[in-house]
């Protein structure tokens, strides 16, 4: 991936992805999390160098299929992150890994039985603290293709529930009340998934096999809307670009 922001939320996924044996690495070849805490090792050895038709900042997710994931050692933080916690529960679920997922104090406040009950639908066994994290995924019996209707438009929830569906028998759909954010259906069909849009419902047929792919993560405008109302209020003259 080019251009990944090496944001916060990021970190936080790439440092649950190692913990559960998958490796992220930069385009030179060092590991893209720091200060991860023990983790097994993956079940398909990492590159052992760089990549140098990529940037050092780029990075190198080493997948290791629907069935690869290791169990962690240790809890799974993710930081601030409600994208990470959301959507790692949908793939824990799915893979039926046990993981124990959490956060900081802000996290910890989060709702996430929005989340917890449609994979519940699934067959998932998923338990929460008072509907907040941290999150406990058990290992349970293989995820059933389910229908869910949600009744708020939510892309975490989706991309939730899509996820796990990767792994269950038979298609799963999601219904929502109006259509939120596709970014994962995007993904999930550059991918090899078996996708398919009707109105406000979603649907995917597991189990799938996936491919990886190159990508270019598109510049985030609303990163920059400071710096645009800032050089807005600047005298006369005042010039900005943005690249």
């Amino acid at each position: 991936m080019a251009g990944l922001a090496p944001g916060g939320d990021v970190r936080s996924t790439a440092r649950c992805l190692a913990q559960l044996g998958v490796p992220v690495l930069r385009g030179d070849g060092t590991p893209w999390a720091e200060k991860v805490p023990p983790q097994r090792p993956p079940r398909s050895p990492p590159l052992p160098e760089g990549d140098p038709d990529m940037q050092a900042d780029d990075a190198i997710v080493l997948g290791q299929g629907l069935s690869g994931l290791r169990e962690p050692i240790e809890r799974l933080d993710c930081g601030n992150s409600g994208t990470t916690i959301r959507l790692l529960t949908g793939v824990l679920a799915g893979a039926g890994i046990e993981a124990t997922l959490t956060g900081d104090e802000s996290l910890s406040r989060r709702p996430m039985e929005r989340v917890a009950k449609p994979l519940r639908q699934l067959g998932a066994e998923i338990g929460t603290t008072h509907g907040k994290p941290p999150v406990i995924v058990r290992r349970g019996h293989p995820l059933r293709a389910a229908v869910i209707a949600s009744d708020v438009a939510s892309a975490q929830v989706k991309s939730s529930v899509l996820l796990a569906g990767l792994f269950a028998e038979g298609e799963t759909s999601f219904t929502e009340p109006g259509k939120s954010r596709d970014h994962t259906e995007r993904l999930l069909r550059t991918m090899g998934a078996a996708i398919v849009q009707r109105g406000n419902t979603v649907a995917v047929r597991g189990p799938a096999k996936l491919r990886g792919f190159a990508l270019d993560v598109p510049g985030d405008l609303s990163s920059a809307a400071f710096l645009i109302a800032a050089a807005l209020t600047a005298p006369e003259g005042s010039t900005l670009t943005l690249e």
